[in-house]
């Protein structure tokens, strides 16, 4: 009598191996871009959430200040130091991982300081030092200026108020904008690294200064740059 060998269970050939792996590899290559651009728009609401934030404590600034919202000189570190320690309490809203142009090191060392008291202003010196800000502030502006007029925005990494590859978004070709109305937008960058004004028939940078009613736009202090 004939035994007959049963085919044993679970086993795989190596062509059904092969067909495995290919589907898992092509799978793999479609999830890749898609995982990578949620985790993009996680990061870019969370630092949209900052910068709201920090736009709030200018608010509650300009409101004990007659209507001025903080004035800086040469950076919007000025600035935006003379929200500590009464309307901020934290360096982290300002520190922006993804940013390796403005923001190097672990972080923001959450050293604050004293509140300088020859100042006229309730102003932290150790607060914001260079490195620890990645966000560019128009200076200058007025509670009653014009709602749509841009006030924080992501730090511009070339000239002319303009973005390049340094840019922590730039893959995504976005910029992060908070205007006098308190509202956030991600912002459209085109190839010549503007944000441009919401009209379709003009060509002009948004931070231009022709388009500021008032105020001058500050970039954040660089790394290891001594500041006046």
């Amino acid at each position: 009598m004939k035994i007959q060998k049963q085919r044993r269970q679970g086993a795989f050939t190596l062509i059904e191996l092969l067909v495995v792996i290919t589907i898992i590899a092509i799978l793999a290559s479609i999830a890749t871009p898609v995982m990578s651009k949620v985790q993009l728009s996680a990061r870019m609401t969370k630092a949209s959430s900052n910068a709201r934030n920090i736009f709030l404590a200018c608010q509650l600034y300009a409101a004990d200040s007659g209507g001025s919202y903080p004035e800086g000189e040469g950076t919007s570190n000025d600035a935006f130091r003379k929200l500590f320690p009464e309307y901020s309490e934290q360096e982290e809203p300002f520190f922006l991982v993804q940013d390796k142009y403005f923001c190097r090191g672990g972080g923001a060392d959450e050293n604050i300081g004293d509140p300088d008291s020859d100042s006229e202003s309730t102003t932290s010196p150790e607060a914001l030092k260079p490195g620890e800000n990645h966000w560019a502030y128009v200076s200058g502006l007025l509670d009653t200026d014009n709602v749509n007029t841009p006030i924080i925005a992501d730090g511009f990494t070339a000239s002319n108020n303009t973005y390049d590859e340094n840019h922590a978004w730039w893959k995504a070709k976005k910029a992060i904008l908070i205007k006098l109305d308190g509202s956030q937008r991600r912002e459209k960058i085109f190839k010549s690294g503007e944000v441009r004004v919401p009209d379709k028939n003009r060509n002009t940078n948004m931070f231009a200064a022709s388009e500021l009613e008032r105020g001058r736009v500050l970039n954040p202090a660089l790394p290891n740059v001594s500041q006046p």
